[in-house]
Protein backbone atom coordinates (compact mmCIF):
# COMPACT_ATOMS: atom_id res chain seq x y z
CA UNK A 1 0.00 0.00 0.00
CA UNK A 2 1.56 3.41 -1.19
CA UNK A 3 1.42 5.67 1.72
CA UNK A 4 1.22 10.06 1.77
CA UNK A 5 2.90 11.29 4.59
CA UNK A 6 2.90 15.05 5.85
CA UNK A 7 5.55 16.67 7.79
CA UNK A 8 4.65 18.66 10.92
CA UNK A 9 6.77 21.43 11.60
CA UNK A 10 6.56 22.48 14.90
CA UNK A 11 8.21 24.92 17.05
CA UNK A 12 8.50 25.73 20.95
CA UNK A 13 8.35 28.86 23.16
CA UNK A 14 12.64 28.84 22.99
CA UNK A 15 12.53 28.66 19.18
CA UNK A 16 13.47 25.18 18.90
CA UNK A 17 11.99 23.63 15.82
CA UNK A 18 10.80 19.78 16.36
CA UNK A 19 9.24 18.13 13.10
CA UNK A 20 6.60 15.17 13.11
CA UNK A 21 6.35 12.72 10.57
CA UNK A 22 2.60 10.99 9.76
CA UNK A 23 0.85 9.06 7.22
CA UNK A 24 -2.22 10.10 5.51
CA UNK A 25 -3.90 6.81 7.36
CA UNK A 26 -2.97 8.94 11.08
CA UNK A 27 -4.01 11.99 11.14
CA UNK A 28 -6.39 12.12 13.52
CA UNK A 29 -4.27 11.50 15.91
CA UNK A 30 -2.28 14.80 15.85
CA UNK A 31 -3.47 17.46 18.37
CA UNK A 32 -2.96 21.03 17.55
CA UNK A 33 0.23 21.38 20.00
CA UNK A 34 2.27 18.66 20.84
CA UNK A 35 3.08 18.40 24.66
CA UNK A 36 6.28 17.00 26.49
CA UNK A 37 7.31 17.33 30.28
CA UNK A 38 8.71 20.88 29.56
CA UNK A 39 7.71 22.22 26.15
CA UNK A 40 4.64 22.94 24.49
CA UNK A 41 4.79 22.50 20.54
CA UNK A 42 3.01 24.44 18.22
CA UNK A 43 2.34 23.74 14.84
CA UNK A 44 3.42 26.30 12.39
CA UNK A 45 3.23 24.37 8.98
CA UNK A 46 2.44 21.17 7.66
CA UNK A 47 4.51 19.70 4.29
CA UNK A 48 3.06 17.14 1.93
CA UNK A 49 5.87 14.41 0.61
CA UNK A 50 5.72 15.02 -3.42
CA UNK A 51 6.94 11.28 -3.63
CA UNK A 52 10.03 12.12 -4.92
CA UNK A 53 13.39 11.73 -3.33
CA UNK A 54 16.87 13.93 -3.96
CA UNK A 55 19.98 12.48 -5.16
CA UNK A 56 20.91 11.51 -1.79
CA UNK A 57 18.03 9.52 -0.92
CA UNK A 58 16.45 12.40 1.38
CA UNK A 59 12.64 12.64 0.69
CA UNK A 60 11.24 15.69 -0.73
CA UNK A 61 8.57 18.11 0.87
CA UNK A 62 6.78 21.00 0.24
CA UNK A 63 8.32 24.02 2.06
CA UNK A 64 12.11 22.25 1.46
CA UNK A 65 15.10 24.16 -0.08
CA UNK A 66 16.03 22.40 -3.25
CA UNK A 67 19.64 23.33 -4.91
CA UNK A 68 20.62 22.23 -8.61
CA UNK A 69 23.99 22.23 -9.80
CA UNK A 70 25.29 25.83 -10.79
CA UNK A 71 25.34 25.05 -14.73
CA UNK A 72 21.89 24.71 -14.90
CA UNK A 73 20.57 28.18 -13.87
CA UNK A 74 19.70 30.03 -10.70
CA UNK A 75 20.30 26.95 -8.43
CA UNK A 76 18.35 27.58 -5.20
CA UNK A 77 14.54 27.68 -4.63
CA UNK A 78 11.62 26.12 -2.75
CA UNK A 79 9.34 23.43 -3.34
CA UNK A 80 5.65 24.55 -3.44
CA UNK A 81 2.25 23.25 -4.12
CA UNK A 82 0.20 25.62 -6.76
CA UNK A 83 -3.49 25.74 -6.37
CA UNK A 84 -3.54 27.39 -10.08
CA UNK A 85 -1.92 24.60 -11.75
CA UNK A 86 -2.31 21.63 -9.34
CA UNK A 87 0.77 20.60 -9.50
CA UNK A 88 3.94 21.05 -7.30
CA UNK A 89 6.37 23.88 -8.70
CA UNK A 90 10.22 24.97 -7.89
CA UNK A 91 10.29 28.32 -7.63
CA UNK A 92 14.14 29.97 -7.98
CA UNK A 93 12.00 33.56 -9.13
CA UNK A 94 10.82 31.91 -12.34
CA UNK A 95 8.34 28.66 -11.86
CA UNK A 96 8.93 25.36 -13.26
CA UNK A 97 6.62 22.23 -13.31
CA UNK A 98 8.32 19.97 -10.57
CA UNK A 99 8.70 17.04 -12.83
CA UNK A 100 11.13 19.19 -14.85
CA UNK A 101 12.97 20.22 -12.24
CA UNK A 102 13.45 16.82 -11.15
CA UNK A 103 15.08 15.97 -14.28
CA UNK A 104 17.61 17.64 -13.15
CA UNK A 105 19.66 15.78 -9.96
CA UNK A 106 19.36 18.26 -7.23
CA UNK A 107 19.73 17.59 -3.65
CA UNK A 108 17.38 19.32 0.02
CA UNK A 109 19.61 22.08 1.47
CA UNK A 110 16.98 22.20 3.94
CA UNK A 111 13.73 23.74 4.66
CA UNK A 112 11.90 27.00 4.67
CA UNK A 113 11.46 27.03 8.77
CA UNK A 114 14.72 26.99 9.91
CA UNK A 115 17.28 27.68 6.19
CA UNK A 116 15.68 31.41 5.46
CA UNK A 117 19.28 32.27 5.47
CA UNK A 118 19.55 29.91 2.13
CA UNK A 119 17.06 31.67 0.29
CA UNK A 120 19.35 35.19 0.28
CA UNK A 121 21.93 33.01 -1.02
CA UNK A 122 20.32 32.85 -4.85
Amino acid sequence: MNHIWIRYACKDTNGDFFFYYLDLNDLASIPTRLFDVERIWKIIGRDLWIGYKDKEGRDIYSNDIYAFPRHVGPSIGTILWSEEHCRFEFNNGFLWPLSQALMVEGRVLGNTYQNQDLLRMK
